[in-house]
């Protein structure tokens, strides 16, 4: 009996529990050109802008702050930019369709 109890122990169960993996900086919370607010936003601000060095500051600025973010959690320039491309093209169409389409907040239902 005496060998019984010398053989029972306790289990330690976190042993071999991995350890947390940091988030990987190749991973975007969600793609900028997939915002739809902010895609919206952004073109509508750009076409009530009166000159052309307005938007461009305007641009300029978002830009800058929408880069800031992802690159505070290390992510790869590549990535970055490839994200800024992709929302410029997303507010190119929106403002294209603005363009094309414009609403008439007096026309007929």
């Amino acid at each position: 009996m005496a060998n019984a109890d010398k053989e029972l122990r306790q289990l330690d169960f976190f042993a071999d529990t991995p350890k947390p993996v940091p988030a990987s900086p190749s991973l975007m919370p969600f793609p900028l050109a997939r915002r739809r607010k902010l895609v919206l936003k952004a073109a509508i601000t750009l076409m009530g802008r009166k000159t052309q060095v307005g938007r461009e500051k305007y641009w300029g600025r978002l830009v800058r702050d929408l880069a800031s973010e992802p690159r505070r959690h290390g992510a790869v320039p590549d990535q970055v930019e490839a994200q800024l491309l992709a929302f410029h093209q997303a507010v190119g169409y929106e403002v294209l369709g603005r363009e094309r389409h414009p609403m008439t907040p007096n026309g007929a239902a």
